[in-house]
């Protein structure tokens, strides 16, 4: 049974309140397969966790559309209220594709729908973007391995599988990330 280490680690220690916190209220976009050709396209979810003092100031600026829902210590911001309800709709958005202008409604399918993913000996190892990506790939193949350096992608890279970068398997995992990743096109 292939396992995916990154998610199952923290959804099991942080429970539902991971996926809700950090995967469906990310501002930034996931790239994923476009649901048409196949070719990387991006995700925007229809719901980002806001804390009080971010919404304020979205209303104090006047930047917002859609509305907004009190949840726990802040607030979840619907940026499509005509299309989706939460929290029925909690994993849609909208998938876009630059490369054959696909632009519709997306139900996010986290076994399938990553466009940087990949496996390791049975674990499954996937990234929310080019970005992330080669933070990855440039973490493994460091020999030393400050996360500090990575700023953002701190928690992301803390998350990974020790063997990943164990000199018994970094060739290999550097291997399927140039193959699958950073070939030339």
């Amino acid at each position: 049974m292939e396992s995916n280490l990154f998610a199952d680690s923290l959804s099991t220690i942080h429970g539902s309140l991971f996926f809700y916190l950090v995967v469906m209220f990310r501002e930034k976009d996931i790239a994923i397969k476009c649901p048409h050709c196949g070719k990387e396209a991006v995700f925007r979810s229809a719901f980002v966790f806001l804390l009080k003092e971010q919404k304020e100031e979205l209303e104090r600026t006047h930047k917002y559309t859609g509305e907004f829902l009190e949840y726990e210590n802040g607030y979840i911001h619907n940026k499509y209220p005509e299309r989706f309800e939460y929290p029925r709709d909690k994993y849609n958005g909208m998938a876009i594709c630059c490369e054959c202008s696909y632009n519709k409604e997306h139900i996010l399918d986290w076994s399938k729908d990553f466009y940087y993913e990949f496996s390791v000996d049975e674990t499954r190892v996937w990234a929310y973007n080019r970005d992330q990506m080669v933070a990855l790939y440039d973490y493994v193949a460091s020999k030393h391995r400050d996360m500090n350096k990575y700023g953002h992608h701190y928690d992301f890279l803390y998350n990974i599988p020790r063997f990943m970068y164990t000199k018994k398997k970094r060739e290999k995992v550097l291997k399927e990330m140039k193959r699958n990743f950073f070939s030339t096109q």
